[in-house]
Formats: C-alpha cells, sequence, structure tokens
C-alpha cells in the first residue's frame, strides 16, 4: 500500500493544484499539463494496483490491496470528474454524466456482490447439476429492481446537474463517492480473513 499511498498523494495533490491554476487567467495550459501528469500518475497507479490484485509473484497482505485500490478509485473518479474544468460546456457535462455513471456502476456490482449469497446465486453456482437457467432468471429479476434503482439515482443527480450546474454536482458526486466507498473499505477491513491468503505458492 506505501507505492500506492504515495502515487495517490502526489498525484491528488497535482490535480488540485491544476484544478486551482484552471480559474488563473494566463495559467490556463499550465494546469491543463499539470492535468495530464495527474493522469499519468493515476495510470501508474492503476498498473500497480492490477499487479497486486492478479498477480501472486509479490505477496501484498489483502488489507494493503483492498486500500490500494480504494486510493486508485478515488483518484480516478476525481480525475474523471474535474475534466470538465478544462474544456468547454459539453465536456462538463460529459464528465459529471461519466462520474454518476460509474459511481452508478459500481453501487450496482458491489449490491450483486453482497446480496448474491441471500438471492442464491451462490448456491446455484456451486450446484453440481449447473442450473443455469434457474440462475440467469433470478439474475434477471434482480437486475431489474437494482436496476430501476440505479435509474432514479441517475435521475437524481440529472435533477443536481439541472439546480447547480457542474461545481456544486461534481463535489457533490465526489462526495457521495468517497463516502461510499470509504464506508465499504472501513466495514471489509474488519472482517477477518487469514493473512496467508494469495501466497507466492503458485
Amino acid at each position: 500500500m506505501l507505492v500506492a499511498g504515495i502515487l495517490f498523494g502526489i498525484g491528488g495533490t497535482i490535480l488540485t493544484f491544476s484544478v486551482m491554476l484552471s480559474g488563473v487567467a494566463g495559467l490556463e495550459f499550465g494546469s491543463l499539463i499539470a492535468y495530464y501528469v495527474a493522469m499519468g500518475f493515476l495510470v501508474a497507479l492503476i498498473l500497480v494496483s492490477l499487479v497486486n490484485s492478479f498477480t501472486q509473484k509479490v505477496y501484498v497482505h489483502p488489507d494493503d490491496k483492498l486500500f490500494g485500490n480504494i486510493f486508485t478509485y478515488i483518484l480516478f473518479m476525481a480525475v474523471i470528474l474535474t475534466l470538465g474544468n478544462f474544456f468547454d460546456e459539453q465536456m462538463k457535462e460529459f464528465s459529471y454524466d461519466a462520474g454518476v455513471y460509474i459511481l452508478t456502476t459500481f453501487v450496482f456490482v458491489y449490491l450483486v456482490l453482497i446480496l448474491a449469497r441471500k438471492i442464491g446465486f451462490h448456491e446455484l453456482l456451486d450446484d453440481t447439476n449447473k442450473r443455469e437457467k434457474e440462475l440467469i432468471a433470478r439474475f434477471i429479476l434482480f437486475s431489474i429492481l437494482v436496476g430501476a434503482g440505479l435509474v432514479f439515482m441517475k435521475y437524481l443527480y440529472d435533477q443536481l446537474y439541472e439546480i447547480m450546474e457542474y461545481g456544486w454536482g461534481v463535489v457533490i458526486i465526489g462526495a457521495s463517492t468517497f463516502i461510499v466507498i470509504m464506508l465499504i473499505g472501513i466495514s471489509s477491513w474488519k472482517k477477518y480473513e487469514p493473512v496467508g491468503t494469495g501466497s507466492m505458492d503458485e
């Protein structure tokens, strides 16, 4: 997590300065360059997270994987949401919508993970008879219910954009993202997981 934390800290700091400079006359080009540098740190952070999450060559503690990927997600959302500061109104709308879609996708996938056992997905997946049709049937119904909730969530954020426009809308989406992912991170961190998970023996 040390490397991820360093990349997140440097990238986040540069991104913050780029947004601050974007509002200063005569420094627009410099702020855009700083934004691209922050994007470079994001790419490096994503690569580190991919290596830590999907390879077993170097042992990484599960808590380090969790919070390292949380850092990655937060910086990714920050880069997406601040994109509109450097371009026209159309790009501002794109940046805002992209942030909303990423957040709703995250919520959907997380709900699938935490509710899978209650709905019976695990039971069907472990069934030796491979009851795929029943699994798909349950998932279709689940996606309708969750999808309706996410559509309503998207509608609320769209109304928010109409009322507050880009600036405050981005702040609220960013705050929502931070609160959601930190609550998930803290609740998951408290759960016990054997330290030996993901050893280098392969």
